[in-house]
């Protein structure tokens, strides 16, 4: 399994990798970026299973939204995960309008994260 962090706080990146590698047996690679550029072209280099994105990353050519508009046309699509502190519902409908297949709050969602991955990584290996 191989999983993208993008977000601009590397203590975020850091805490999610942490999780990530405590509690998902068989995590797989993690990679991380703080912008849109880099996380681009770790998509196309490395295909991963998971992208977990904070809508607001630099730089606005390549922003949150416009990441996903671009795996949505991907032919092997990885799963695609906002997780932000925008809680607002527009955000989350131009999200989810954009290609997010799955919408978290920074705040207090990390557990679903945890066990959606959890989850679609029995339901693959099955």
């Amino acid at each position: 399994m191989k999983t993208l962090l993008v977000n601009k706080s590397k203590p975020v990146r850091k805490r999610i990798r942490s999780l990530f590698q405590e509690f998902i047996p068989n995590v797989g690679e993690i990679y991380e970026s703080d912008n849109g550029i880099d996380a681009s072209n770790i998509i196309d280099r490395e295909q991963p299973d998971f992208v977990i994105l904070d809508v607001n990353i630099s730089p606005a050519e390549l922003n949150g939204l416009r990441l996903l508009r671009k795996m949505q046309g991907m032919a092997k699509r990885p799963v695609s995960i906002v997780f932000t502190d925008y809680k607002d519902e527009n955000v989350r409908g131009r999200c989810l309008s954009n290609g997010a297949m799955y919408f978290f709050d920074k705040t207090g969602d990390i557990d679903s994260i945890i066990n959606l991955i959890r989850d679609r990584c029995k339901f693959s290996l099955a």
